[in-house]
């Protein structure tokens, strides 16, 4: 088989499983090279849903290939950066720090952003309101 058809096979898979993610997140993906995996997680065109499938998604190939945040590897970092943080489920964050995949130190200050969040929506300040969603942005290990 030659390098361009099976590069346009790869382009298509790549696009169905993009297409398809929330068919196809639940199925095995830790036998892809990690620069693989990272280059389909981080496809633009990928179809999610909900930010917790895709976290399940990201933490499942981390699990399977020993990647935690115990040792916070340069892989560890790139793939949780992946994941919006602040629009995950309150009992997601907790389970994922009780499984050490999350710091502690990180799930305290997405849920305290959170709180920070409510309280500026219900002041009905939108300037504070802003500011807050733009620390949502800037947050980083």
């Amino acid at each position: 088989m030659n390098v361009s058809l099976t590069n346009s096979v790869l382009q298509r898979c790549r696009g169905m499983i993009s297409k398809h993610f929330s068919t196809v997140c639940d199925s095995d993906f830790s036998g892809l090279p990690f620069a693989d995996f990272i280059s389909l997680a981080k496809r633009k065109d990928l179809n999610v849903r909900k930010e917790s499938e895709f976290c399940s998604f990201i933490f499942k190939y981390m699990s399977a290939n020993d990647i935690s945040c115990s040792n916070r590897s340069k892989e560890y970092i790139q793939l949780l950066e992946l994941i919006r943080l602040p629009y995950l489920p309150t009992r997601q964050l907790l389970e994922m720090q009780r499984e050490n995949l999350l710091p502690l130190e990180l799930a305290v200050r997405v849920l305290s952003l959170r709180l920070e969040l409510v309280s500026f929506s219900e002041s009905g300040e939108e300037k504070d309101l802003v500011a807050a969603m733009e620390k949502t942005k800037e947050m980083s290990l």
